[in-house]
């Protein structure tokens, strides 16, 4: 499948919570001490969700992806200030990256 056209499976802390389909827009409470992984399918085998944009929405997260659907991480900021939260993004080099509120 393509990128485009492949869903995206949110997981928070190993568990999945969510399937967004190209297009799809979905709101989810940020969880205190969670970890969010976003992942697809590629060749049968899950990797990190690429060619997305995080922004900042006031206290919220949002998370928008090249297929068309977006992620918002309500209450994100203030919740996982002092709680460390994160989202793993891939980075360019093929590594994983952690964003948290701070």
């Amino acid at each position: 499948m393509k990128p485009l056209s492949t869903p995206i499976s949110v997981k928070v802390d190993g568990f999945a919570a969510q399937v967004l389909q190209p297009g799809e827009k979905a709101k989810l409470a940020a969880k205190a001490g969670a970890r969010y992984r976003l992942v697809r399918q590629s060749e049968g085998k899950e990797v990190l969700a690429d060619g997305l944009l995080a922004t900042r929405q006031g206290d919220d997260l949002q998370l928008s992806f090249a297929n068309g659907s977006e992620l918002t991480l309500e209450a994100f900021f203030p919740t996982c200030k002092s709680q460390s939260c994160g989202v793993e993004l891939p980075s360019a080099q093929g590594a994983q990256l952690l964003l948290s509120a701070d």
